[in-house]
């Protein structure tokens, strides 16, 4: 998940795909309110957390690029 999200990042902005995750989870969640059935509950909450993962790497990368190592080594453990 980190390297396909850095590399979508790389290409198309971190704002941009943190962006796309956040609204990829809302949807999910507006999908798996609706669904219909355990099997489309069950790819909804996958969608959710794929959305979820790429969101924590790219707020990762934003952080790192607003506090530099030098200033604030704690968050880069």
């Amino acid at each position: 998940m980190t390297a396909a999200t850095s590399s979508l990042a790389a290409r198309l902005g971190r704002k941009r795909v943190y962006l796309l995750s956040i609204a990829g989870f809302t949807a999910a969640s507006f999908f798996c309110a609706t669904s219909a059935s355990l099997e489309s509950e069950v790819i909804f909450r996958t969608l959710q957390g794929l959305s979820t993962g790429a969101g924590i790497v790219v707020s990762r990368a934003i952080v790192r690029d607003l506090y530099p190592l030098v200033e604030n080594p704690r968050w880069f453990r």
